[in-house]
């Protein structure tokens, strides 16, 4: 058996030969396809070593972000690992929406224990009503890989109870009159009020007409149809 490698070709060219059985036995020449010794010649010629495959730094995360009460709540789908275990997770924020050439990145706390499985983190400690420019970026061994999309969020909570209530009284009917209290870190909406007569229960909350128009202006409100003589 010829065996010889064609260039471009992993594999080996076989050619088969006609051999003749040793020791022959009389009267029995025979011809055979393949010998042993010729297969384990092949054997060895097909242990041929592939290259492994390249590996890079992780693909872009996929981010969003969700704001809370000083805090934003950022998740992300990974992209490709680049061949090679995620070891972490770090993620950069600004307060002016600039990029992020030359920014110093922040570990996110666990990823390095979780690799790929980390896909959310809470950035707390942030200001109600201040606008947070976000970027995640997860690393291998190959080194910090490509940043996600810039995302955007505006930390609040609800608005704090207004202040200095009053009422004042007329023909069937009561003027209202209050100081907003903070915002939140979000632009008022609108307001509600609920009433009760003496010693009964409270109506149910009640939007006070216009004052989403007029948000944090809004200021007083008269409600009418009332029961003259009656408390309220």
């Amino acid at each position: 058996m010829d065996v010889r490698r064609v260039p471009g070709m992993w594999a080996p060219v076989v050619k088969r030969v006609p051999f003749r059985r040793w020791p022959a036995q009389p009267g029995q020449g025979g011809e055979g396809r393949v010998a042993v010794a010729a297969l384990l010649a092949m054997t060895a010629l097909l242990a041929v070593a592939w290259p492994a495959a390249a590996q890079t730094a992780p693909a872009a995360p996929t981010l969003t972000a969700a704001a809370g009460n000083t805090q934003v709540m950022l998740a992300w789908t990974q992209g490709e690992d680049g061949g090679s275990p995620i070891t972490g997770h770090e993620y950069w924020q600004s307060i002016d929406g600039g990029d992020n050439t030359g920014a110093t990145w922040n570990a996110i706390p666990n990823s390095a224990a979780e690799g790929a499985n980390a896909t959310s983190y809470t950035v707390t400690g942030l200001s109600n009503g201040t606008t947070y420019t976000f970027y995640v970026r997860a690393g291998n061994a190959e080194g910090p890989g490509a940043e996600s999309n810039q995302v955007t969020a505006t930390p609040a909570t609800a608005p704090a109870a207004p202040t200095a209530l009053t009422a004042t009284a007329g023909h069937t009917q009561v003027m209202l009159a209050w100081t907003p209290g903070d915002d939140g870190g979000s632009v008022l909406t609108g307001h509600e009020y609920r009433q009760a007569a003496s010693g009964e229960e409270f109506s149910d909350w009640t939007a006070i007409p216009n004052s989403a128009a007029t948000g944090a202006n809004a200021t007083s409100y008269t409600v009418t149809g009332l029961s003259n003589g009656t408390t309220y």
